[in-house]
């Protein structure tokens, strides 16, 4: 079964984006794309010291130009989270998503939210993991 992508729009250094909610990702994306547009652009900072390899389900590669530190604003939720997010040298994640959003964020978002999330998409981001 095939359904609509589990988008939501989100805001990062005061610039709106759309945003796949994706359960199947333990980290957060951006992609380099998007990065290059922020004003003020965060500091890239390098995972050299990490190791950190990342690959996709099928077990290809994602190649990553290292990570930021900043603020998504979810405007639905009401809420602003602090986070780490992996910057990724590609043009979108998901047709016109630039974010990926992945469950570390989701997790604690659903832990603040519960039941009581207002929206359908993070609702069902939260059941999903």
């Amino acid at each position: 079964m095939v359904g609509n992508a589990n988008l939501s729009t989100i805001t990062i250094n005061g610039k709106e984006t759309t945003a796949l909610i994706d359960s199947g990702s333990q980290f957060s994306i951006v992609t380099e794309k998007f990065y290059n547009e922020m004003t003020p652009k965060p500091e890239l900072m390098s995972l050299n010291e990490f190791n950190l390899e990342l690959k996709a389900a099928n077990g290809t590669h994602i190649p990553y130009s290292g990570y930021i530190q900043t603020t998504i604003e979810i405007k639905i939720l009401d809420m602003k989270v602090e986070t780490i997010l992996l910057v990724a040298p590609v043009d979108e994640s998901h047709g016109s998503a630039h974010v990926i959003i992945g469950t570390i964020i989701i997790r604690y978002i659903k832990d603040l939210y519960s039941d009581e999330c207002p929206d359908d998409k993070w609702k069902a981001a939260f059941l999903a993991i």
